[in-house]
């Protein structure tokens, strides 16, 4: 796939994934299936992605694919950017936001594909001029070993200008995805989005680490009425900022999850390896964007303080 520069010259796409890890390896590797310069930042796998390359085992196919360039520090990297694409968990504190600055150029576009609510805001403030496209991956794959990942289910990918409006580069990379089997959908209501992946996300992702760790079918058969009222305070916080989302939503994750093979979450595999977990995104902004607007969030609120009390406790 090719581009145009500022000065209107032809160039191969130019990306940069922050954060090799499952999402960013994955949707990074089928970037560079179709033509595109992918390069990647990584720390815990470095040494292994730079002599071999990252392997994906796929339902989508197999592939290998070797990064142009494997840097440990944004600040390594050599050349100009069109796409980062910012992959990584989405930690309070990380200080993701600030270390990419040395890959930012006057035609450069952020692409973040991570969980949770209004976490364009800190790109926003920390580089004004520069396009932030916001992503929505829908897709089971996990790194099952150092440079080594699995894609078992899904792959669909959602982007968007955020927080709506349309964008020529989105429109690129929803062609360079399908080009290699991934399908994209261009949204242009990607906030909208956002709310609607919160429904399952809210519920499901928390009330996971509870018990003991739960998969999602344990969830729904032990604690349905819970998950339907989180799920309903998300409702009143989309329509709050003026994305009513459809009445029947609620029923469809409910009856979507009920139909998938019972797994543990996101979130639960992330405590279970003692990582840093996504709580805040998920469930403290959105609190917090409710308090702001005088709405009364008492199940997502108890749910909050049950895995501050899990955390504290391990």
């Amino acid at each position: 796939m090719v581009s145009s520069n500022i000065l209107g010259i032809i160039t191969t796409m130019k990306v940069v994934v922050m954060g090799a890890g499952a999402v960013g390896g994955y949707y990074g590797g089928r970037l560079s299936q179709s033509g595109c310069d992918v390069s990647v930042i990584c720390r815990s796998d470095y040494d292994i992605i730079k002599e071999k390359g990252i392997r994906i085992q796929s339902i989508k196919g197999d592939m290998n694919w070797t990064p142009t360039q494997v840097c440990r520090h944004p600040k390594d990297f050599v050349g100009s950017v069109d796409v980062v694409i910012v992959s990584t968990k989405n930690i309070p504190g990380d200080g993701v936001c600030d270390s990419i600055a040395p890959l930012i150029g006057p035609s450069t576009t952020i692409l973040l594909i991570q969980n949770g609510m209004f976490i364009e805001v800190p790109y926003k403030l920390r580089y004004p001029s520069t396009p932030i496209l916001s992503g929505l991956a829908f897709i089971c794959v996990s790194r099952v070993f150092p440079g080594g990942l699995n894609h078992s289910d899904y792959g669909m990918i959602t982007i968007g200008l955020h927080p709506e409006g349309a964008s020529d580069l989105a429109a690129s990379l929803a062609s360079l995805w399908k080009e290699s089997g991934v399908k994209c959908i261009l949204s242009p209501t990607i906030q909208k989005n956002r709310w609607e992946k919160l429904i399952w996300n809210a519920p499901f992702n928390p009330l996971s680490l509870l018990n003991n760790g739960r998969t999602t079918q344990e969830i729904l058969e032990q604690d349905l009425p819970r998950v339907k009222a989180i799920m309903s305070e998300v409702m009143q916080l989309a329509l709050i900022e003026g994305y009513p989302l459809d009445p029947n939503i609620m029923e469809l994750k409910i009856n979507q999850t009920a139909e998938m093979t019972p797994y543990k979450t996101s979130m639960l595999l992330d405590f279970e390896s003692k990582r840093p977990i996504e709580l805040d995104a998920i469930l403290s902004a959105p609190i917090a964007f409710g308090e702001k607007n005088g709405v009364a969030l008492p199940e997502m609120k108890r749910l909050y303080e049950a895995v501050l009390s899990i955390k504290i406790v391990k």
